[in-house]
């Protein structure tokens, strides 16, 4: 198993190499450090979920949302910058889990911290449908980690 990692990583290694020595358009968007930890995360999230690995499925999920979170504002102008991306990038991974492991306990705290995270999100008041309770929403989203809380405390494994 390992060789095919080793062989998985020259290849990627090579097919980069070529990309730069042949001008290959947006090459000048892969080789940032930010563009690395996303891509380590995705490499990691793959082999998380072809080892069955519980616990490195959701620390890859989370290393390939920070490396998103970090390579993406460089390229997409409108990208969130807030902290409450935090809690997207966490309520993901959870969410990741939740989907490839078949955990409805982790999907439950995969959604409610996707949840906060966009009550948090100052700009929620822009979001056709929650426009109206927006400010409710921005100003009581701490009650939602009380929830998740409960969650936790009642729900068994």
């Amino acid at each position: 198993m390992r060789s095919k990692w080793m062989g998985l990583g020259l290849i990627i290694i090579g097919v980069g190499l070529l990309m730069v020595k042949t001008d290959w358009p947006y090459t000048d968007r892969l080789w940032h450090w930010e563009f690395g930890l996303l891509f380590a995360g995705l490499i990691l999230l793959l082999a998380a979920i072809t080892r069955r690995n519980r616990n490195l499925t959701l620390w890859a999920a989370m290393l390939t949302g920070v490396g998103l979170q970090l390579w993406a504002p460089l390229y997409i102008p409108t990208w969130p910058k807030h902290w409450s991306m935090i809690l997207w990038i966490v309520g993901a991974a959870f969410l990741v889990r939740a989907l490839v492991f078949k955990e409805r306990q982790n999907g439950i705290i995969g959604a409610l911290l996707i949840a906060v995270g966009l009550f948090a999100w100052p700009k929620i008041k822009e979001v056709e449908g929650l426009a109206g309770i927006s400010d409710t929403l921005h100003t009581y989203w701490p009650a939602l980690i009380v929830l998740l809380g409960f969650v936790l405390i009642v729900m068994r494994k």
